[in-house]
C-alpha cells in the first residue's frame, strides 16, 4: 500500500534531496497515478462489510476489497472502508458489497465519516 492508494499522497515530499528506499516507486506512482483508491462506504442494505468481503462494481466486475467494517452508532449505518478501483471510487457511486451469499448495495462516500461540527 502506497500513500497515493490511502489518498495521502499529499504528505509525499518527493522534491526533497533526500533519496530512500521506495522513492523510485513512489515516482512511478506519482507519476501514473495509484491503481487503487481507499474509499469509505455506507452499507445502504441489511448486513456488515468485514475485513476480506469483496466489492463489485455495476456491471458485476470485481473492483477492490473491504479492509474494515462496523457499524457505526453515531451514523446509525453500517460503514466500512476498501480499496477500489480509482474509476469506481467517486462519492456518490453505488457499488456492492458480497456478504454471505449475497450483494449488499453500498454507497461511496468521502472519509472521514464523520467531522464534529464547531
Amino acid at each position: 500500500t502506497s500513500p497515493y492508494d490511502a489518498g495521502l499522497g499529499r504528505v509525499v515530499k518527493l522534491d526533497k534531496p533526500v533519496d530512500f528506499v521506495g522513492h523510485a516507486a513512489l515516482e512511478r506512482i506519482a507519476a501514473e497515478g495509484p491503481s487503487r483508491r481507499l474509499v469509505g462506504l455506507i452499507v445502504r442494505g441489511r448486513g456488515i462489510a468485514r475485513h476480506g468481503y469483496p466489492v463489485f462494481a455495476g456491471d458485476d466486475r470485481e473492483t477492490g476489497v473491504v479492509t474494515s467494517g462496523a457499524p457505526s452508532p453515531t451514523l446509525g449505518v453500517p460503514i466500512a472502508m476498501a480499496y477500489v478501483s480509482p474509476a469506481d471510487g467517486e462519492p456518490g457511486t453505488m457499488l456492492a458489497v458480497g456478504i454471505r451469499d449475497g450483494r449488499v448495495p453500498a454507497e461511496v462516500v468521502p472519509l472521514p465519516f464523520y467531522r464534529r461540527a464547531d
